[in-house]
C-alpha cells in the first residue's frame, strides 16, 4: 500500500466589517504559512437586522498589490470614503502589520 502525502494545504477565510452602515465581506485564500495575494470584496448597503436591509450586493471588486478593481452598481457620494476603508483593510490583510480580529 502506498503512502498519501499532503503537498499543499489551502486556507480559505471570509471576514466581515461594518462601515458607515454598510456591510463589507472580504474573501480570500492562501497556502498555509503564506499570505494571500488576492482579496475579493462585496458591499451590501445596510446591516443585517436593520429595517431597510435587503442583502443585495451593490459593490464588488478585488484588491491585489498594485491593483484596486471596483464595480459599483449604485454609486453614492459617500462611497469614496468607503473605498478608502476597503483598500486600507485589504492592504492590512495582504501585508499584515496590524492585528486582525477573528
Amino acid at each position: 500500500m502506498s503512502t498519501v502525502t499532503i503537498i499543499r494545504k489551502q486556507v480559505q477565510e471570509t471576514a466581515q466589517q461594518v462601515v458607515n452602515g454598510n456591510t463589507i465581506l472580504y474573501s480570500y485564500n492562501y497556502q498555509e504559512n503564506e499570505q494571500p495575494t488576492l482579496i475579493g470584496f462585496s458591499v451590501i448597503r445596510g446591516v443585517s437586522g436593520d429595517a431597510n436591509y435587503t442583502g443585495n450586493v451593490l459593490i464588488t471588486g478585488s484588491v491585489r498589490n498594485g491593483n484596486f478593481d471596483v464595480k459599483n452598481q449604485s454609486y453614492q457620494p459617500e462611497d469614496a470614503a468607503l473605498y478608502d476603508v476597503i483598500h486600507t483593510t485589504c492592504q492590512g490583510i495582504l501585508n499584515p502589520t496590524n492585528e486582525i480580529v477573528e
